[in-house]
């Protein structure tokens, strides 16, 4: 599978609880279909550069072949890729979209009161660091 195939999931490299969820997701990855990389990085500022499109801070993004997704939408995407036990949070998309996003929103805006953040980014284990690479 080649990079254009597979997604990119784009997180908050400071925040506590955004790392975790993304070293979880990629450790149940099985069909490799993902890799990340943090908001703040050389690479993901350019890859949106080249896109033109400004990502929110408070929002994980999926870029994926059918398009970039934010908020609630790109978590129940990236649930739905992982398979499995994950598929249940798929079944998130019988809640409608705005109150999906609100509760997203409100854990966004919480997450470094109750999580906390690095005072750097996350460097990713050496078993997860071939799936940070979003320029190969």
């Amino acid at each position: 599978m080649t990079l254009k195939q597979r997604s990119i999931i784009f997180f908050d490299g400071y925040c506590y609880l955004c790392s975790w969820a993304v070293k979880l997701v990629l450790s149940h990855d099985r069909e490799d279909r993902f890799r990340c990389s943090s908001l703040q990085s050389r690479e993901s500022i350019e890859f949106f550069d080249q896109r033109d499109y400004r990502p929110d801070s408070e929002s994980i993004v999926l870029s994926s072949q059918d398009g970039i997704y934010t908020q609630s939408e790109a978590i129940i995407r990236i649930c739905l890729g992982v398979g499995g036990f994950w598929t249940i949070v798929g079944l998130g998309y019988l809640v409608p979209q705005h109150w999906r996003d609100l509760i997203y929103s409100f854990v966004a805006r919480n997450r470094s009161r109750v999580f906390g953040e690095r005072n750097e980014c996350l460097v990713p284990p050496e078993r997860l660091r071939s799936k940070f690479d979003i320029t190969s």
